[in-house]
C-alpha cells in the first residue's frame, strides 16, 4: 500500500507571489504542520542564447509557487516545531477534521480537510478514540524526550565549565540519560523513550495501558534526574 498522504491542490495568479506558506490546523486552530514555498525563478535554460525566451524554473521541492495549478502532498506527519530529537520521526495525524490555511503575499484562504481512517482498522476493532489516544501518547513521549535532551545539553555545558575534580557527579548523571557506547549496552532513559515511541507508533492500533504506565515511569525518572542536576548546580530545577 502507498504511504498515507493528503493531496492539496491550489491555483496561483499569473504573477508569481513573493511569499507563500501552507499550514495544517487542528480542530482547535493550532498549526500542526507548516511549509514555506519559494516563488518560481525565471532564468535562461541551459544552452539558450541571449535571444532565447526565458523559461520558468519551478521550485524543486516543498511548496511550489508556479502560476496556475500547484499540488502539495502532505505526508500527514505532525511537525509543530516541538520535535523530540533526530531519532524520533514525527507521528501521523489522527483521522478527523482539519483546516488548510494558504497564505499568499499576506492574503489567506482557509479550506476544510478531512482525514479518513483506513477502513481495515474497523475490522480489527480499532476505534477513533484508540487512534487519538495513540497520538496523544506519541506526542507526550516526544515532549519527554525533548526535555531529556535539553537536560543532557545542560549537563554537557556544566562538564565544559567545571574543573576536572567536579566532573564525576555530572558524568554519572549523564550516564543515566545517554546509553554508553559499545556492544550490548544497557539502554538508558533517552533510548528507553525512543524504544517506547517506536513501539507506540509502529502501526495504527490500540496501545496497551502498560505503554502509558511505562512513559509515566520514565517521565518521573526524568524529574528525579532534573532535581539531582539542580541540586548539583545549587539551584532550582530548570524546566
Amino acid at each position: 500500500y502507498p504511504a498515507p498522504a493528503a493531496t492539496i491542490d491550489y491555483w496561483l495568479p499569473a504573477t508569481p507571489p513573493m511569499e507563500i506558506a501552507l499550514e495544517i490546523l487542528d480542530r482547535e486552530g493550532r498549526p500542526i504542520h507548516r511549509e514555506v514555498g519559494r516563488p518560481a525563478a525565471t532564468d535562461p535554460a541551459p544552452g539558450q542564447g541571449m535571444r532565447a525566451p526565458a523559461r520558468t524554473v519551478p521550485a524543486t521541492r516543498g511548496l511550489t509557487a508556479r502560476p496556475g495549478h500547484n499540488r502539495y502532498r502532505w505526508d500527514l506527519r505532525i511537525d509543530d516545531g516541538t520535535g523530540g530529537g533526530r531519532s524520533l520521526p514525527s507521528p501521523l495525524a489522527a483521522p478527523g477534521s482539519y483546516r488548510v490555511r494558504l497564505t499568499v503575499d499576506g492574503q489567506q484562504l482557509t479550506e476544510s480537510l478531512t482525514l479518513v481512517a483506513d477502513p481495515r482498522l474497523a475490522g480489527d476493532g480499532v476505534t477513533q478514540a484508540d487512534l487519538e489516544e495513540q497520538l496523544a501518547l506519541s506526542l507526550a513521549i516526544r515532549a519527554t524526550t525533548r526535555e531529556a535532551r535539553a537536560l543532557v545539553e545542560r549537563i554537557d555545558a556544566r562538564l565544559r565549565s567545571v574543573p576536572d575534580a567536579q566532573k564525576a557527579p555530572w558524568q554519572a548523571l549523564r550516564a543515566r540519560l545517554v546509553t554508553a557506547p559499545g556492544a550490548y549496552p544497557q539502554p538508558m532513559l533517552i533510548d528507553q523513550l525512543g524504544s517506547l515511541y517506536r513501539m507506540a507508533t509502529s502501526a495504527d492500533r490500540k496501545v496497551g495501558r502498560s505503554a502509558f504506565d511505562f512513559h509515566e515511569e520514565l517521565r518521573q525518572a526524568l524529574r528525579g534526574l532534573e532535581a539531582e542536576a539542580a541540586a548539583l548546580a545549587g539551584g532550582a530545577p530548570q524546566r
